[in-house]
This record gives structure tokens, sequence and C-alpha cells, in this order.
């Protein structure tokens, strides 16, 4: 994601969400790394995914999205809770066989219920952030326009 798109989504994000997106940026020195951190985490996905993630924002959250919960709906992917489930099942989609990937399918088969629910949540996000929009695009149905 470059500088020009960055810009542009942050100024969707002042539009839409107002004071509860600008009031983060009451240290101009620290603009600059959030900028960044957004243009990182955003790295490899499509201007139409993030303007079908922006759309799908805007309509069901209240407060602005962390950049892996902006990530996941920009890509399509289930909430965190649908992808646990799934893991605790065993995987079954791109980001959940990941998740079982850091697990250990072994693990997930055979520990009690509870230690893989907290090993699946311990390693959601790390999962996201390492999942690439050609991983998922066959996985997951597209955010409707």
């Amino acid at each position: 994601m470059d500088d020009k798109m960055v810009g542009q989504l942050f100024l969707r994000f002042s539009a839409i969400w107002g004071n509860k997106w600008n009031s983060q940026f009451t240290d101009a020195a620290i603009v600059p790394i959030i900028e960044s951190e957004r243009a990182n985490g955003l790295a490899g996905i499509s201007t139409e995914s993030i303007r079908r993630g922006i759309n799908a924002s805007r309509d069901s959250l209240e407060w602005p999205p962390s950049i892996a919960e902006f990530k996941r709906i920009c890509l399509g992917i289930p909430d965190k809770q649908s992808v646990i489930a799934m893991v605790v099942k065993g995987g079954g989609d791109a980001l959940s066989d990941k998740i079982v990937g850091m697990i250990g399918s072994y693990e997930v088969r055979t520990r009690p219920f509870d230690w893989v629910l907290r090993q699946a949540e311990n390693n959601f996000n790390i999962a996201l952030a390492e999942i690439t929009e050609n991983e998922i695009k066959t996985q997951f149905k597209a955010i409707p326009e």
C-alpha cells in the first residue's frame, strides 16, 4: 500500500468515524508511525478489497478497526470466533488451517478443548498477519459490493 493510498484511507476513516479516529493523532510525531504500520499491515491487499473493506467497516463498525480487524474485513475472512470454531474442529479454510499448522494437528486432535481454544486465540492475530490475499481468495467469498 503506497503513501497516497494510506492518506486516502486516513481521510475516509476520518470522515466515517470523526473524532473516534482523529483523537488518536494528538501527537504529530506518531502520525508517520501509524501510517507506516497501516501500510505494512495492509501490504498486498488489492485496492478493490480495501474499498470493499471501507464500505463494510462503515456499515458495521461503531469504532475504527484495528489493522488486523480491517485486514480481516477487506479479505472477507469470518470473525475470530468463527475461525476459532473451525480450528477446534481441525481446520477447513486457509486461516484456520494456518492456525492448526501453528498449533500442530496432533495437538488439536488430542489436547483438551480448553487448551486448543487458548492456543487458537493466541495464534489468531499472528496467522492473520501472515496470511495473504492470494492464499485466501479461493477460500472465502469476497465481501459483497
